[in-house]
């Protein structure tokens, strides 16, 4: 079986790590294949027996000239390496695909990543995915929120498949513990969506007797600017850092005392899966479309606040430096997502929807 994947590009994000990941173990029983607008590099290691091919060419810069040239070229490249499903992930990738459907003559499944009612709160990307999305013959949600968003129809073609978590992270137990520091985490992209800001804000107000604190942020996007401004407005320049992107970031997660993750909205947010499995205690906005929710019962595994909730946030950051106890059993409650996420399982949940979508097709 030949399998492809499309998708916007293979830099760092979590659908792209999904992909990586999922193609990895495909690959050990299938052809498989990724196809990305943009001409860049994957930054996430891929087994050398993926095909991975790009729509943009480099020295391609007049938009109707390109975008006429990405769907050439998408079609020619399922002509030529015939493939036996398609897989699509985000919007614009999928877009393009599901607008050449009369002539795919093979399945389609969509893959959501993200909060649906944002993903396609303009006007033209409604219009376009109730017009074209109808089309696919599988959906793959990561919640039950993201699935409640589309029409009956879709609903009825979807199966729910969370994140895996990263292999990196499944035996933490097992490695050599390191010494903690007095500093509070965040991951994400330095975007509006996951909300830094108010973090900052935050971590602000936290009482005098956390002077010896820092909050690093690690990360990168536009706002970087912004948030400077903000740090440094605030008096935090030796305590709040933004320490852009790191491979490392198992072990500085190993050495914080807290993760908080305050986005306005999340698909399966990877960082705070990883931030369970190595036992932090968490705090994050239960977001839509209800990833958070999914992974963190409530006071038991972590702590769920409401978003943009700048109050909230600074009363439950204190709770939990100033109650050792309770950090230390939402930690290791929160070890337990390794098993609820377990790779091998996810993986092979998507191959069996693959399968059956296929099937369903032939016959």
């Amino acid at each position: 079986m030949k399998i492809m994947f499309c998708l916007g590009s293979m830099l760092k994000g979590g659908a792209e790590r999904v992909v990586s990941n999922l193609s990895n173990y495909l690959i050990q029983k299938y052809d498989v294949m990724i196809v990305t607008t943009v001409n860049k590099k994957s930054q996430y290691e891929l087994n050398e027996k993926i095909d991975l091919m790009h729509l943009d060419e480099l020295n391609m810069t007049h938009k109707i000239y390109r975008n006429y040239n990405r769907r050439k070229k998408l079609l020619q490249y399922i002509e030529d390496k015939k493939p036996d499903i398609i897989i699509s992930l985000l919007p614009e990738p999928t877009f393009r695909l599901m607008s050449l459907r009369n002539k795919i003559k093979i399945p389609i499944i969509i893959s959501v990543r993200n909060d649906p009612k944002v993903e396609y709160s303009s006007k033209l990307y409604y219009i376009l995915m109730r017009i074209l999305y109808r089309e696919a013959d599988g959906f793959i949600f990561q919640t039950n929120d993201a699935k409640s968003y589309f029409s009956k129809d879709i609903q009825e073609k979807g199966i729910i498949i969370p994140n895996p978590i990263n292999e990196n992270f499944l035996n933490i137990d097992n490695e050599p513990r390191i010494k903690k520091e007095n500093t509070i985490i965040n991951v994400g992209r330095l975007a509006e969506q996951k909300n830094q800001k108010m973090l900052i804000n935050a971590f602000k107000k936290l009482d005098e007797k956390y002077k010896d604190y820092r909050l690093k942020i690690f990360g990168e996007g536009n706002l970087r600017e912004t948030l400077n401004n903000q740090i440094n407005e605030l008096g935090l320049n030796n305590r709040v850092l933004l320490e852009g992107e790191t491979n490392h970031i198992k072990e500085e997660l190993k050495k914080a005392k807290l993760f908080v993750l305050t986005s306005n909205y999340e698909g399966m947010p990877n960082a705070l899966m990883e931030a369970m499995a190595v036992g932090l205690p968490v705090i994050s906005t239960d977001c839509p479309c209800g990833g958070p929710k999914y992974l963190i019962q409530n006071n038991e595994n972590g702590i769920l606040i409401k978003t943009e909730d700048e109050n909230e946030l600074v009363d439950k950051m204190t709770t939990l430096l100033e109650q050792e106890d309770l950090a230390k059993k939402l930690g290791e409650n929160a070890k337990n997502i390794v098993t609820k996420l377990n790779p091998k399982k996810i993986y092979s949940d998507w191959e069996k929807f693959i399968l059956q979508i296929l099937n369903n097709y032939k016959e």
